[in-house]
């Protein structure tokens, strides 16, 4: 057998493993819901209550329709549980790619918090600095005014008088 019979065999077996699956989970999906419950009550009604009025020489024995019941769910027993377990690992990879995504927000969250309480803290040091900067030019102004006036002035440069 070549390299490639070897690559191709699990290729194609992955394949039909895919399409099995595929056709059970639909299968599942549609045999588990009310509206086929419904639908086959409906059905086996109205073919035990029509098969005799029409003369139909298939009409049901309570025997013949326990064979067919039985047969029914024998017949869909394995491929419910294929597609329930299909499902179920769909939806625990659903789960833990959510479980992901949290964590990932739960960490870009406490990121966000961080930066804010470092924005917080570098506004409060601007604040300050900026008091203590406005604090020493107005000394800075003070002493400037008092040490160019003459000493004979008054306010505003005048001389006293």
């Amino acid at each position: 057998m070549s390299g490639e019979d070897r690559a191709a065999r699990p290729a194609a077996g992955g394949a039909a493993r895919r399409f099995n699956e595929s056709v059970a989970a639909h299968i599942t999906l549609v045999t588990t819901s009310m509206w086929f419950l419904y639908g086959l009550v409906l059905f086996v009604g109205l073919w035990m209550r029509f098969s005799p009025i029409l003369h139909i020489d298939t009409a049901p024995s309570y025997p013949v329709m326990l064979y067919w019941v039985n047969l029914f769910q024998a017949l869909m027993l394995p491929i419910l549980a294929v597609g329930q377990s299909v499902l179920s690992r769909a939806s625990e990879k659903r789960q833990q790619h959510e479980a992901e995504v949290i964590d990932r927000l739960d960490h870009l969250t406490g990121r966000i918090l961080a930066l804010e309480e470092g924005h917080a803290t570098l506004r409060q040091t601007r604040h300050a600095d900026h008091a203590a900067v406005m604090e020493q030019l107005n000394t800075i102004n003070r002493h400037l005014r008092t040490a160019a006036k003459p000493a004979g002035e008054g306010e505003g440069g005048r001389p006293k008088g």
